[in-house]
């Protein structure tokens, strides 16, 4: 692959990195974007919009780096935008620890053998597991790390009390951990409601022949250049049965249900319904489904619709490649460029990198990417 995750302590990748180099790009972009208006009615805002954005979990400084990198933008006077990703499916969140000698354990606060879409998680599914999360912290080393775990847990099992979903009582939590957020946070199954999104997913259904063909050649061309035999990377390719084409999106009605067009109808293995083969009548019986692109398309619609500059980690820049590829062969249009950033930290020189953010210090990350 183009790029590789950093593999040293306090090692990062961030392209662009300069303001200069960012506002050059967001120009170039911005261009490409208004482009696309050939295709889709949207407004595009006046000042430069860059955002970021990862799946409503635990995750740990390599991506926690995205929101501390859009508040430094916010603060030279860039908008910025993060999206909360709670669309994909699970059936477990935990996280990792070092106990008081310094052995790695692992702690699940959620777990069901069906993978529920994170929008659907209720927060009293993570409550359950309260008296589990209160032990772990009492392994804890003593010191800043015990200190941060306990800060984080106490607000975020507040917040879980107020809030009847998880991914919001996470969102929420983060963002008071933080203490400054002067980025935009967007909830991705509320970005997915608007009309913007269905009017797109109504291209998709209208064109369902040119995108399965399109889509399929795309991830063939991207595996052969990178000789990928994985069948899911960077994604499966789309079915065809008879009159069955499949649409790259899914229904999210707790579980994930793949979506096909089948004439006027889109099919799923629970129900059918009826768009339409008019544009105006596909898009207003298309809002109210809850419909969820997958990830190369996803990030197709950040690039057009969202901001003028997206930031991927490293496995979202790297398909964001097969996502570009796809564009082209669909719109031949030259798609807006993407950056990316990442970053390597480990706890006390324990080589793994997979520790939660909030045992780590906010100002380091800061200072390792010269930020203050």
């Amino acid at each position: 692959m183009k790029y590789k995750i950093p593999e040293r302590n306090r090692e990062y990748i961030l392209i662009p990195g300069k303001e200069e180099e960012i506002l050059k790009l967001c120009e170039s972009n911005r261009k490409k974007r208004e482009e696309f208006k050939r295709f889709f009615d949207f407004e595009i805002e006046k000042n430069f919009v860059i955002a970021s954005g990862h799946q409503t979990i635990l995750y740990h400084p390599g991506i926690w780096v995205k929101n501390i990198f859009l508040n430094h933008l916010t603060k030279k006077g860039f908008k910025t935008k993060f999206c909360e990703h709670d669309v994909d499916g699970t059936d477990r969140i935990f996280f990792y620890y070092p106990d008081k000698n310094f052995k790695i354990r692992r702690e699940f606060i959620y777990y069901n053998p069906s993978r529920i879409a994170l929008e659907y998680i209720e927060s009293k599914e993570i409550i359950k597991n309260e008296d589990s999360i209160k032990k772990a912290l009492k392994r804890l080393p003593e010191g800043e790390m015990e200190e941060r775990g306990h800060l984080f847990f106490n607000i975020f099992l507040k917040n879980l009390k107020n809030n009847p979903f998880y991914a919001e009582s996470f969102v929420s939590s983060r963002r008071e951990f933080e203490k400054e957020t002067l980025y935009e946070s967007i909830l991705l199954s509320e970005l997915l409601t608007s009309s913007s999104f269905s009017q797109f997913f109504t291209f998709f259904f209208i064109n369902a022949e040119r995108v399965f063909e399109c889509y399929n050649k795309t991830i063939v061309e991207y595996r052969e250049k990178y000789n990928i035999k994985n069948k899911i990377e960077p994604a499966p390719l789309l079915e065809r049965n008879g009159d069955l084409i499949e649409l790259p999106f899914f229904l999210n009605l707790k579980e994930r249900h793949r979506v096909y067009k089948k004439g006027e109808r889109l099919v799923c293995d629970k129900f059918e319904i009826r768009l339409g083969n008019e544009k105006e009548e596909i898009f207003y019986n298309s809002l109210t489904l809850p419909l969820r692109p997958r990830s190369l398309i996803l990030s197709m619609y950040q690039k057009i619709f969202v901001c003028d500059l997206f930031y991927h980690g490293i496995s979202g820049k790297n398909y964001d490649e097969a996502t570009s590829l796809f564009i082209k062969k669909l719109f031949h249009i030259e798609p807006p460029e993407s950056g990316v950033i990442s970053l390597t930290l480990h706890l006390d020189n324990i080589q793994k990198r997979d520790f939660p953010f909030f045992f780590f210090d906010k100002e380091t990350i800061e200072e390792i990417l010269n930020l203050k």
